[in-house]
Formats: structure tokens, sequence, C-alpha cells
């Protein structure tokens, strides 16, 4: 029975999906639902305990990509927005400089949302854990 919640969870998760679908098609629902499904089967067809097996190099990978991903959200659009200027100065634009001003706005964007994580996010978090441990301190 505990192994039936999380499909329930799911296809619930599913049916809301489709139904937004339904009402009004957009690209990012339908992405984001096949990508909840794929990792959904995927970790159904793991041995029990274990979720994915992934190798160390591209787990640590993941995880670091997860922990940048509010970081990455808050620099990527001046990034990109930096890009696009930068695209839109240019005389006569081709499909590879196209190609090219885009893995570079994603690149760079990836590069500062690590960085931000790692020199910003992460020490504010903490300076601010040990902030609010001190007030907890004085109110005992």
């Amino acid at each position: 029975q505990h192994a039936q919640r999380p499909r329930l969870w799911l296809a619930l998760l599913g049916a809301v999906a489709l139904a937004a679908l339904w009402l009004e098609f957009r690209t990012r629902i339908a992405l984001a639902l096949g990508v909840a499904m794929l990792l959904a089967l995927s970790h159904q067809a793991a041995p029990p305990g274990q979720g994915l097996r992934l190798p160390t190099g591209l787990r640590h990978t993941i995880h670091a990509l997860g922990r940048s991903s509010y970081a990455l959200f808050l620099v990527h659009f001046p990034v990109l927005m930096l890009g696009n200027a930068l695209y839109a100065r240019w005389p006569h634009p081709s499909p590879w400089l196209t190609a090219l001003t885009l893995l570079a706005t994603w690149g760079i964007s990836l590069v500062l949302g690590l960085w931000f994580e790692r020199r910003v996010e992460t020490p504010l978090a903490a300076r601010a854990g040990a902030w609010v441990s001190s007030l907890g301190g004085r109110h005992r």
C-alpha cells in the first residue's frame, strides 16, 4: 500500500498536467510532464532503495546544478539580455552566430549561477542561519 502512494500522486500530477494541456496547450507544460514521467519511470525501474544509478561524476554535476538552480534563475536574464543586445548589433547574423550566441549565453549563465551559489548564496545562507540561531538563544 505504501508503494501505491507515489503512483497515486504521480497519476494526479499527470491528470492535472493533461487537463492543463487540454485547456490550453503549452510546450513548457508538455515538456515538464514528459520529463516528470520519464524520471518517475526511471525511478520505478531502479532497484528498491537505490534510485537512479548514475556515474559518480554525473551525479555530482547534477547535484551541483540543482544546488545552483536559484542562483541560475537570478543571473540568467541579465546574461540573456546582454547576449541579445550583442547579437542585435551584429550587422549580418548567420545561423552559426545565432547558435554560438545561444551556447555562449547558456554557458555563461551556468558558470555565473554556479559562482553566485558558491560565493554569495551559500555564505549568505550560513550567516543568516547563524544569525537566526543567535536570536533563538537570546529568547530562551
